[in-house]
């Protein structure tokens, strides 16, 4: 008869669905009697275990269970050099990307250190079904430079003691301690169903018993930690799929997850790798992220926002229906007249105008915003440090293009300004024509 064991509880006699995977004369057990035993797992974490200490029960892997997360106290820490290396349980919601827990090797070696999973000694890993090995990797390296080697490495070692290595052709493996990479591993080697990435495999193992799966990574210096999260098998079409994913503290409620880059894509007021921080002008109210006694305006600048890096524009922004943005100048150029001044707040006045026409647009005339006023404000007197400030153009469709600036000289004039835009006049008659110069 089969029996199911709860951690901690009186067994019961009814199984789950799951438990008819069981190979001879198994009992069935919950996954939860070590010491990292925490909330009950769910359907996928039930383990076989054999009734008769005679008897081997190679397991199918379920697809997609999670290997960090069913059975963490199976996982170990060690370093081929053996500098101490220990291994931790990550339970903080920003460091972990699938379910409740993650793995940390810490290690002060200067080779290879690996996270080792071992299966039970009468029911090792049957994974002749499986055609990858996905897991989650992101490394903390403050050597330099920092790994040595492309990383992770992936070894597969079967209950004869065979093993077989997997490497990448390029690094996968951060170094900043922050970023997570999702890789897929081909069980054989060869090309991943996850970014075509080729794996080479070295070595050869009985995919029908494998007894440890090594997870590690080598440094130069010494020193180093691997965090790991989501090691599942998948089959072929799993593989291409991927298994569910979850961001860093799911996004905080406050974005999307790309699942593809683990990372999270945060809503309009949020930051940081879970989207779990404010950014400047806004207030944490109901689980998110706004704007305190946020208004609605079609006008900018209002009276929420007169500067372009203030938080009201990055939210309101497409609400806006007219700009009436001023910009101010400064002319520290020593001697300088009203004259020079104001033909270059002219240039910069009509570069801001052209760059106001919608795209693809041969119209002049054609503005973005429909109802922006403009405004000239006169030059004060002469001083050695001049301000002024002055409206953009009107952006109205109809706009009248402005008069070319051609004033005509006196006589006795053959090297005049237009007072307006800066341009040489041009002689009156033309038998006292003097040639006429550029800007």
């Amino acid at each position: 008869m089969n029996v199911c064991f709860l951690p901690g509880r009186a067994l019961i006699a009814c199984c789950l669905p799951t438990m008819a995977l069981a190979v001879g004369a198994c009992e069935h057990r919950l996954d939860g009697q070590g010491p990292d035993t925490g909330a009950l797992p769910d359907e996928q974490s039930v383990a076989l275990e054999c009734s008769s200490s005679s008897a081997r029960c190679p397991t199918p892997p379920v697809a997609c269970a999670d290997l960090a997360e069913l059975a963490s106290w199976r996982w170990s820490a060690r370093a081929d050099d053996l500098a101490q290396s220990t291994r931790t349980l990550v339970t903080t919601r920003i460091d972990v990307v699938k379910g409740l827990r993650a793995l940390r090797l810490t290690t002060a070696s200067g080779s290879l250190a690996w996270l080792r999973y071992t299966a039970p000694s009468l029911r090792p890993i049957d994974a002749r079904g499986a055609a990858a090995l996905e897991l989650m990797v992101r490394g903390s390296n403050a050597n330099t430079p920092t790994w040595q080697g492309n990383a992770p490495v992936v070894a597969l070692v079967d209950t004869q003691g065979r093993r077989r290595m997997l490497v990448p052709e390029r690094g996968l493996l951060s170094s900043d301690g922050a970023a997570w990479t999702r890789v897929s591993v081909p069980l054989s080697g060869g090309p991943s169903a996850r970014g075509g990435v080729r794996w080479s495999s070295a070595g050869v193992v009985d995919l029908g018993s494998l007894a440890t799966i090594e997870i590690g990574a080598d440094t130069w210096g010494a020193g180093f930690s691997l965090d790991v999260d989501g090691v599942a098998f998948t089959t072929a079409t799993g593989a291409v799929l991927g298994c569910a994913v979850d961001c860093p503290a799911r996004c905080s409620g406050q974005g999307r997850c790309d699942e593809d880059s683990v990372q999270c894509s945060c809503d309009v007021g949020s930051t940081g790798a879970g989207c779990e921080r404010c950014l400047d002008g806004f207030a944490l109210e109901q689980g998110r992220c706004q704007l305190p006694n946020d208004a609605s305006y079609p006008v900018w600048p209002n009276d929420r926002s007169r500067a372009n890096s203030d938080a009201w524009l990055a939210v309101h922004h497409d609400e806006i229906e007219r700009l009436e943005p001023r910009v101010l100048v400064l002319n520290f150029v020593n001697p300088s007249n009203p004259a020079a001044v104001d033909a270059l707040v002219e240039d910069v006045r009509t570069a801001f105008e052209e760059a106001r026409r919608p795209p693809a647009t041969a119209s002049r005339t054609a503005r973005c915003f429909r109802d922006a006023p403009t405004k000239t404000a006169a030059f004060a007197p002469r001083t050695t440090a001049r301000s002024s400030r002055r409206r953009l153009p009107a952006t109205t469709a109809t706009s009248t293009p402005r008069p070319t600036c051609r004033p005509t000289c006196a006589r006795s004039s053959t090297s005049a300004r237009c007072t307006r835009c800066g341009r040489w006049c041009r002689a009156r008659s033309p038998t006292r024509a003097s040639p006429r110069r550029s800007r």
